[in-house]
């Protein structure tokens, strides 16, 4: 979990319990064990740049894992969609 980055899966976590998303479609059921592996051994997510975030960070991950619905009427009828990781500050070359 990042403060203020531009992919943060905290708050994509934050809206997709906010909207009703249950743990039911997978691509939530990813994005929630990705976020628990990452919980630290005394219940808080770190985050070593700046210590005092980490409380928030965990009040906020916490809250919108209780607030998550385990099951729910959500359909999901977009297929996943593919994704490639490019790296920052190489401009693509023209053809």
């Amino acid at each position: 979990m990042t403060y203020f980055a531009r992919f943060d899966p905290g708050l994509v976590l934050w809206l997709c319990s906010r909207v009703g998303t249950s743990v039911d479609d997978p691509r939530v059921a990813r994005l929630v064990d990705f976020i628990k592996d990452q919980q630290g051994p005394y219940g808080l997510w770190t985050y070593a740049s700046q210590p005092q975030v980490s409380r928030w960070v965990s009040y906020d991950l916490l809250n919108s894992l209780q607030s998550m619905p385990q099951t729910g009427d959500w359909v999901s009828l977009e297929p996943p969609t593919p994704f490639k990781p490019e790296p920052y500050g190489k401009p693509r070359r023209r053809q």
